[in-house]
């Protein structure tokens, strides 16, 4: 697919990216910088060229990885624009690259404050996730940080619950504990119902097992979504979830 913007002011721009100082095209006596900008891809850096000279932009034949380089190398330069039509075609043309590469995207996501469209749509694919895989992947994170801890919770000592609890208590809040089902709060939550605030435990069972009585604990609301299509659902997120949970940025999902 190519995009085109400015086709008036960019014309000549191009013949001087083609012919170089040969071009009959003058600008007058412009100030030259040089940036150097190392982080920023070869293919990706083209298309930016490109997209500065002629003002056209063209994702034909180009490699989905490059699209994300080029939304993130696009930001850096300021070129909103830019921005915007690489997001879009990642979500209209690649959902299904997204869902497999969805750790290094969503982590992506909150290094750059204008990649809203890739936001919104990482969390549309969080909110569609069971809440119970949630909280197994919180666990595991957790015992993850402690080399120490076995994995086998049954043998733990109340300080080994002291120290997860420690660990995770900057996400301990986020988790929407009111919308896991009642199968998973047996199954999942109660082997770690020593690391949960008394209170909030006498309340979880108590919401379910008297659904109408009142309670004081915060109930977070259940995370929105809109109508955004995707493609069938695969291992892939989950495994990508994971990934992100692994890799130290556990707060980007909590959050």
């Amino acid at each position: 697919m190519e995009i085109e913007f400015f086709k008036k002011l960019s014309g000549d721009l191009t013949n001087l990216l083609k012919n170089g100082e040969d071009s009959n095209t003058s600008y007058g006596n412009m100030n030259i910088k040089k940036i150097r900008m190392p982080n920023i891809p070869v293919n990706a850096f083209e298309i930016i060229i490109k997209y500065i000279y002629g003002g056209i932009v063209s994702f034909d034949k180009v490699h989905t990885s490059t699209i994300l380089d080029l939304s993130a190398a696009a930001s850096e330069l300021c070129l909103e624009e830019l921005v915007n039509i690489a997001q879009l075609q990642l979500v209209k043309d690649h959902p299904s690259w997204i869902r497999y590469n969805f750790a290094k995207v969503f982590k992506i996501c909150f290094e750059y404050e204008n990649f809203k469209i890739l936001k919104d749509f990482c969390n549309e694919i969080i909110a569609k996730t069971p809440k119970g895989k949630i909280w197994d992947y919180v666990i595991r994170w957790g015992i993850a940080q402690n080399p120490n801890l076995d994995s086998n919770s049954t043998q733990w000592s109340d300080a080994n619950f002291s120290t997860l609890k420690t660990t995770l208590k900057n996400c301990l809040p986020h988790i929407r504990y009111f919308h896991i089902s009642g199968e998973d709060v047996i199954k999942k939550l109660y082997p770690y119902q020593q690391i949960i605030e008394p209170n909030l435990w006498k309340d979880i069972i108590t919401k379910f097992a008297a659904p109408n009585m009142p309670i004081t604990s915060t109930v977070l609301p259940p995370r929105k979504f809109t109508n955004i299509e995707f493609p069938p659902r695969n291992t892939g997120i989950l495994n990508g979830i994971k990934d992100l949970f692994f890799n130290g940025s556990l707060y980007l999902y909590i959050y």
